[in-house]
């Protein structure tokens, strides 16, 4: 109710050289309300005080409040987290409310105009409010407006004093008729969420502008299409007035200059203005390149009278041949879906952490957002403009809990002006922004008549963009077929025949806890076929909410941990992220940035000799850039060189040749050799850093050979009494427990090296997706086989004076296998361990689960906490996530192999190591060997406190060390997967499978590391 006609975002200053400075603090045309206000909590309308809004309302015992903030976060009421259903009711019947609780917040504050408003239009920018507002100005009503993630602004002149204090009052609704439309999957919470400012115009002002800015002559020229729409409050000035057009290029060189007049007594006149530029420099997220225009109302004597400005680029987003291009050419979306997310402040978003989102994105090769599932804060899409991101722009139209059926809000024509309203609105504020290359109609609010109007709509306003709508499934209102969360099996099948539109996943590769896994499998075949262009991850940051408690540990809550148990809750589903919500990255965001990397290495022919760099950039030529090369042998770097490029065209390839003093290295057939490769930026480029390493790659040149058993010398003395069995050597004594088949006790040197017997491991801490996809429930035989094993058969020899060999046997009847542990204990104090786990002759396998894992559990001393290692690192890595961890030697201690996953789980895995040393700080430890490689973890908690279905562990500060070092030498586990959260199962590649496993390693006590050699 009589908010203003959308347009686009701008902020009007008195002159051009303001204008392109833009920057509000020096912008005497702009007056922040942000700030304290004052602030009423009530449950429900009916408790609205009558007259609350009228300037001598008594509202001294009101509270503080800051504005922007969401009330929740305040302490005035629970926020609320639900995926798919309306948090307010179990049984929607739109547009019922409810009565008895429905929270209104009253938001009152003064100010004043400035002195040099005085002969001006003055405007209230209310920047997004959670759910509706009633606005009033010294008592009297203003309007009213809905869809809290766009502005609502308001001519206030009519309401004002312009020489005394004004009162301004706002009645905020946490549920109204727009909550039907807003069932996202995030927190729900209310309040005021962005800015609040006044604005003044002169009585003749540029209300609104659309900036078409397309690239012709075979992409090589831009084309401007410029419309501005000037609103006169006093008809008698237009015809004294001119509008004068100039555009900038990147040099600041002014490349156009036009004027116009205007029309005598004219309240509204659009304006056309066309240009053709040659040879521009065409905007893209890898070449972000600006020109800025900027919009002059003069009046006859030629000053200034308003001036706006805003970045433009040119480029075309396009649909042809059934493929999506952008600037000609057809690109891959590698992209996140990103809510809006602080963990103070909730939705209220700071430039600063949009930035650092920005930042983030672009050292992780992440070229793409989706604005999940709104229209963002204005800024974030000046820095996609400014650095580089291609952004789905989505409206604020989300219906979930109605589902899709003949109940939808999309088939009830009653609710098409408000689907209307939401999408026409993000299009008019946001038309200009050269990043956008999508118009996304909404999310999971069906499909209907609604949206038959709604991209009917977008397509009259700007049909220079494609539109997305997942809902749509392919049809008619989409132009590019995008569904959620196909699996690599669907999304290969679909591309082997052609299709009219392309297929972009909306969403994909569901992030939620320890997850991301075969990524690289999506991409393998995303690259193989052209109409597949990429997808969105979901999500880009875990939305849990800080929380402190009294001993000052910092924990992250999520849904069901505010207000009573009565509240509806999803749970942690909200915590889908690649960052933790302080924006540090989770280990999946490393698999990211390798899985999206844009230059592929390979050894160019069998001699490998020669490295080919391709550049799979659609437009950058790889200037700026060398190439790191280091030999590894063993782990350890012998030579490192830089290489300058030349520039390599997009889709092309370069060769260069391995240095002589790399190939002419001096190693052994028993060495590995590997070959580290790195392109890093020359200088600066954007955002990133000089030295930045753009994209990476490990390379196998020479595969170790087999190496020969050391010569071992000294005399073992075996003793058996009863179920105890001894074996002693120099300066050892390793005590075996018959009945469990493991030693109890390793001693070297008077110390002793475990805290407990081994035992054999086939569990792990459920993650968010082992919940989703039933393996708690489904592979509980393997978590009950985990504990209170007694051995079946048990057998020890001295095979020679310096060889002890020890079998133990166990019958896992649960699951029908049979467990052989071979130990065989040699005189220098070495310990070898065979593991073989076989199905018992006449087991049906297709009755029994896969297995989480295959390994065993060593509880060490505490004091063990420091770990070197020889394998994939330095991050954690699973067998469907581990391109991005190269094998190389790495050390951190126990507390920092832990991963913090907000709801705690499996984690800090490492794999396909060949050997790594756990030991304290006074030198002594274990050396373990994989032969030829094992997968570990070590940590400081306990697999039972890690655990959800045994542990009620919510949070990382429920977590207790367990006074151990707690070491799994694994097989391997299964992969944690990742393509939902739901029922998608790690693919079978990556899962242990009921069969035969073998895997072998030695562990070895020492004293001090001068005893070992690593």
């Amino acid at each position: 109710m009589n908010r203003e006609p959308a347009r686009a975002w701008f902020i009007p200053y008195p002159t051009e050289t303001l204008a392109d400075a833009a920057d509000l603090r020096d912008n005497p045309n702009y007056l922040s309300l942000n700030g304290t206000w004052k602030f009423q909590f009530l449950e429900k309308p009916a408790d609205i005080p009558q007259g609350y809004h009228l300037n001598d309302f008594d509202i001294s015992r009101w509270k503080d409040i800051q504005v922007p903030s969401n009330w929740e976060l305040q302490g005035y009421g629970w926020p609320i987290y639900v995926n798919t259903s309306y948090e307010f009711t179990q049984n929607p019947e739109p547009p019922h409310l409810p009565v008895d609780y429905n929270p209104v917040g009253l938001y009152k504050r003064t100010f004043r105009i400035p002195s040099n408003w005085e002969d001006r239009q003055v405007f209230l920018v209310l920047g997004a409010v959670k759910s509706a507002v009633y606005v009033y100005v010294n008592g009297q009503k203003v309007g009213y407006s809905e869809d809290s993630k766009l502005p609502a602004e308001f001519n206030i002149t009519p309401y004002i004093n312009k020489t005394r204090e004004n009162y301004l009052a706002l009645e905020v609704y946490r549920w109204s008729t727009g909550s039907w439309l807003e069932c996202q999957d995030f927190w729900r919470i209310s309040g005021i969420e962005r800015d609040v400012f006044l604005y003044s115009t002169p009585q003749i002002r540029i209300r609104d502008f659309f900036a078409r800015t397309g690239l012709i002559n075979n992409y090589k020229d831009g084309q401007l299409d410029l419309i501005v729409d000037i609103q006169a409050f006093n008809p008698e000035l237009a015809s004294a007035t001119t509008l004068t057009i100039k555009l900038y290029d990147e040099e600041n060189h002014l490349i156009y200059n036009e004027s116009k007049g205007l029309q005598k007594n004219t309240r509204e006149e659009t304006l056309h203005f066309t240009q053709t530029f040659k040879e521009v420099k065409p905007w893209s997220a890898e070449a972000p390149h600006l020109y800025q225009l900027t919009l002059l109302l003069s009046s006859q004597d030629g000053k200034v009278l308003e001036a706006a400005s805003h970045a433009i680029g040119f480029k075309t987003s396009e649909i042809r041949d059934g493929q999506f291009l952008f600037n000609g050419k057809p690109i891959l979306l590698k992209g996140v879906n990103r809510h809006e997310h602080d963990p103070l402040s909730g939705h209220v978003v700071s430039r600063a952490s949009m930035l650092k989102d920005i930042e983030l994105m672009k050292q992780h090769n992440i070229n793409a957002v989706r604005t999940c599932h709104y229209p963002n804060d204005p800024y974030w899409y000046e820095l996609c403009d400014r650095y580089g991101l291609y952004v789905i722009d989505e409206a604020n139209l989300e219906s979930h809990g109605m589902g899709y059926g003949e109940r939808s809000l999309a088939k009830d024509t009653l609710w098409k002006t408000a689907h209307l309203e939401r999408v026409k609105r993000m299009v008019e504020r946001d038309k200009n922004h050269p990043s956008i290359v999508f118009w996304s109609l909404g999310n999971e609010a069906g499909d209907g008549v609604n949206f038959d109007a709604c991209y009917d709509a977008v397509k009259q306003l700007d049909n220079s963009r494609p539109v997305h709508y997942e809902r749509a499934l392919g049809g008619r209102n989409t132009d590019v077929y995008c569904p959620m969360y196909p699996s690599v099996e669907y999304l290969e099948k679909w591309a082997s025949t052609t299709h009219p539109k392309p297929l972009i996943m909306c969403e994909y590769a569901h992030s939620m806890g320890n997850s991301t896994g075969n990524l690289i499998d999506y991409w393998n075949i995303i690259e193989k076929y052209p109409q597949l262009q990429g997808g969105f991850i979901w999500d880009w940051v875990d939305q849990g909410f800080l929380r402190i408690d009294k001993k000052g540990n910092r924990f992250y809550v999520y849904g069901g941990d505010y207000g009573p148990s009565t509240l509806p809750s999803d749970s942690n589903f909200l915590i889908n992220g690649l960052v933790f919500p302080d924006r540090t990255p989770h280990p999946a965001l490393y698999e990211v940035k390798k899985v999206y990397q844009f230059v592929d290495f390979a050894f160019a022919n069998a001699d490998k000799q020669t490295i080919r760099i391709t550049n799979k950039y659609a437009f950058y030529d790889l200037a700026n850039t060398s190439l790191r090369l280091e030999l590894l042998v063993n782990g350890m770097v012998k030579n490192v060189e830089t290489i300058s490029l030349q520039p390599c065209a997009p889709g092309n390839s370069v060769e260069v040749k391995i240095p002589t003093a790399f190939a002419g290295a001096n190693y052994s057939d028993a060495d590995e050799v590997f070959l580290n490769l790195s392109l890093n930026l020359d200088r600066p480029w954007g955002l990133l850093p000089g030295g930045h390493t753009l994209a990476a790659e490990q390379l196998l040149l020479h595969q170790a050979g087999a190496t020969l058993e050391p010569a071992r010398k000294g005399n073992l003395k075996m003793y058996d009494v009863k179920d105890i069995l001894t074996i002693v050597g120099k300066d050892f004594e390793y005590v075996f427990d018959k009945n469990s088949g493991q030693p109890m006790q390793l001693t070297y040197r008077k110390e002793n090296f475990i805290a407990q017997a081994p035992q054999p491991a086939f569990w792990r801490a459920p993650t968010d997706n082992d919940f989703g996809n039933g393996m708690p429930r489904r592979c509980k035989a393997w978590k009950d086989l985990s504990r209170d094993l007694s051995v079946s058969e048990f057998t020890a020899r001295l095979e020679n004076p310096g060889k002890v060999v020890i079998h133990s046997t166990y019958q896992l009847t649960e699951t029908g296998f049979i467990l052989k542990y071979t130990y065989t204990v040699y005189a220098d104090g070495e310990i070898g361990v065979d593991y073989h786990l076989r199905p018992a002759e006449g087991t049906d396998l297709s009755k029994v689960a896969e297995l989480p894992r295959v390994g065993t559990f060593f509880r060490l001393p505490e004091k063990f906490d420091q770990v070197k290692w020889y394998g994939r690192g330095p991050h954690e890595n699973y067998c469907d996530r581990k391109t991005s961890a190269f094998v190389g030697i790495y050390e951190a201690s126990v507390k920092d192999l832990y991963v913090p996953y907000v709801r705690p789980q499996e984690n800090g895995y490492r794999t396909e190591v060949r050997k790594l040393i756990i030991q304290g700080t006074d030198g002594s430890g274990l050396l373990v060997k994989g032969k030829p490689v094992i997968s570990f973890s070590a940590l400081p908690y306990s697999l039972h406190s890690l655990d959800y279905t045994s542990s009620a562990a919510r949070h990382t500060v429920d977590l207790k060390p367990s006074g151990f070092t707690e070491l799994y030498i694994d097989y391997n586990q299964t992969g944690v997967g990742g393509d939902d959260s739901w029922g998608a199962r790690p693919y079978q590649k990556y899962t242990l499978l009921p069969a035969e496993y073998s895997y072998s390693f030695s562990i070895k006590p020492f004293v001090k590391s001068s005893e070992i050699k690593f």
